[in-house]
């Protein structure tokens, strides 16, 4: 009848071909497969352990990498912080230099229009005083022009000088 009900023959025959088959799967095929799943698995095994390693690594580089950027990060603020520091000193120093500077070349200045004045003055009075000659040596030549006028003072300065 067929397929749908099998016959004792078909089935002894069946029955003997898959025993045989799984034998010989058995005895030569099974052995590899499932060293190969074994070995699979292994290697999954380690895989995933190297993933792992690698995560925690990972993970720990991380921190280390922000551990060392945040110091960098402080390190960089500290330095500029000096910087400024050092900044407002030069300037600072340049400043009081340049008030320092300013106050001597004030000093120095006050004293040179100082002396040119004293010079200026000398020199006025010197000139004064020669003008005051030449006007008064003129005077005295125009009083003392005639004979009997330098008689007369020379009998004037006498009468004032008193003998002692």
């Amino acid at each position: 009848m067929g397929l749908l009900i099998p016959d004792f023959g078909l089935i002894f025959w069946m029955i003997l071909s898959f025993s045989l088959v799984y034998f010989i799967l058995y005895k030569y095929a099974w052995p590899s497969v499932l060293n190969a799943l074994s070995n699979r698995e292994e290697s999954i095994k380690r895989s995933l352990e190297s993933a792992q390693k690698a995560r925690e690594e990972f993970a720990s580089l991380q921190t280390e990498g922000n551990l060392v950027l945040s110091k960098a990060r402080v390190q960089q603020e500290e330095i500029i912080k000096e910087a400024r520091i050092l900044k407002e000193s030069i300037i600072g120093e340049a400043r009081s230099a340049a008030m320092e500077e300013t106050r001597k070349q004030m000093e120095l200045a006050k004293i040179m229009i100082q002396q040119e004045k004293e010079r200026a003055m000398a020199d006025l009075k010197r000139q004064a005083a020669l003008l005051s000659i030449d006007i008064a040596e003129q005077l005295l030549k125009k009083e003392l022009a005639s004979k009997s006028a330098q008689e007369n003072l020379i009998n004037e300065l006498l009468k004032d000088i008193k003998l002692s």
